[in-house]
């Protein structure tokens, strides 16, 4: 995509910060129909802004459904950003909803699975599994190395969530694509 054409409409992103419902959701079918990830941050910033809970709604359903793969890095970006801590369990959620390949980013969520607040965690765990699939046997023994060294630190509840991601990861077949990961699901 030539930089021409990837670029944000200021008048997309009025309607989308508007708190106005309906242009909101023009905004976000426009998005999906013509947009690309560049709206990504900003949708994030809206949904830090949002005032009720149908426009958290209706941002969150736009981020669960994403389809541009590098709007990854900006979700992570944001999850990584402390301004956006009271979204953080929307963002992660958002990162195994939308099936966008994370496996790149996997430390971020391998430290949320060890270090954050069990909901967080447990979507964190959630990416990490979806994400395995891309990396090679080798790749996921160092992954498995960290969460055994992180068990020693975790609460008891942590504990349990940790091992059975060490135990998922460990049943991955050698080799796999995305159709026999998502049979062994």
């Amino acid at each position: 995509m030539t930089d021409n054409k990837k670029r944000v409409d200021k008048q997309v992103i009025a309607n989308l910060a508007s708190g106005d419902l309906e242009k909101m959701a023009t905004a976000i079918d426009y998005i999906r129909e013509n947009g690309n990830c560049l709206y990504v941050p900003e949708v994030i910033e809206v949904l830090h802004l949002a005032k009720t809970n149908e426009e958290r709604k209706l941002l969150v359903e736009f981020l669960n459904d994403l389809k541009f793969q590098d709007s990854a890095q900006y979700i992570v970006d944001a999850i990584l950003n402390e301004r956006y801590l009271n979204e953080l369990e929307l963002l992660v959620s958002s990162c195994w909803q939308s099936r966008l390949n994370f496996s790149t980013f996997l430390p971020v969520f391998m430290d949320l699975v060890l270090k954050a607040d069990y909901l967080v965690a447990f979507d964190a765990f959630s990416v990490v599994e979806n994400a395995m699939m891309y990396l090679p046997p080798e790749q996921r023994e160092l992954h498995v190395s960290k969460l055994k060294s992180g068990l020693v630190e975790a609460d008891s509840e942590k504990k349990l969530l940790i091992t059975e991601l060490i135990n998922v990861i460990s049943q991955l077949p050698a080799s796999m694509d995305e159709d026999s990961y998502l049979e062994s699901n």
